[in-house]
């Protein structure tokens, strides 16, 4: 699994210039990865599909439609039927602008005028989505993902006690929980949240 950010990226941001933090903050990367994938509710946030075939169910009526994957901003077709037996075809596809518009970021899908239909497999949508490394990930989580390595170099080596199996000064990390996060940083977090569970 890809990480959110680098040691490198993680360094230029917090303005580390020295090395003696780097065991630490290497540690650190894949636990507050795991930890806001985890918040967030959305484990396929790294895996990168074309032409990936979804079947959203919506739950409630609602106009805002939450993918899987993040998408990089591709959606191929929409189609929309509540016709038994489900047939997607030129009849059912909605248009871009018109009937939906697309938050690339966030995975969200916001139906222009009513709700999404409810039915099973009333939805199907086709699209190339998730985030293939920390390059392509929103710049707001990476900052998220930085607060967080700061907050716990903040704390000092001798009360770094969080990271698993990592010696880290006086103190033995055991992993990042989500109490050390600032409040900024679950604030972009939980923006990014899939609410349908």
């Amino acid at each position: 699994m890809a990480n959110l950010t680098t040691l490198v990226l993680t360094k230029t941001a917090l303005n580390i210039t020295s090395s003696s933090d780097d065991t630490n903050i290497t540690a650190l990367l894949p636990q507050v990865t795991d930890l806001i994938l985890t918040a967030m509710l959305r484990p396929k946030f790294f895996k990168n599909g074309s032409d990936v075939a979804e079947f959203p169910w919506q739950r409630e009526r609602t106009a805002a439609l939450l993918l899987d994957r993040y998408p990089n901003g591709v959606v191929t077709t929409i189609h929309e039927t509540q016709d038994t037996p489900r047939i997607y075809d030129a009849t059912t596809l909605l248009v871009v602008g018109t009937d939906y518009l697309l938050d690339a970021d966030r995975g969200i899908v916001y139906k222009m005028a009513g709700t999404w239909a409810t039915d099973e497999q009333a939805i199907k949508v086709t699209y190339d989505g998730g985030y293939t490394d920390e390059s392509d990930a929103p710049k707001s989580l990476v900052r998220a993902a930085e607060m967080i390595i700061a907050a716990m170099l903040q704390k000092g080596k001798d009360r770094l006690y969080h990271a698993t199996g990592t010696q880290l000064g006086e103190g033995k990390l055991q992993g990042v929980r989500w109490d050390d996060v600032p409040t900024t940083a679950k604030q972009i977090i939980l923006s990014y949240r899939d609410e349908r569970i």
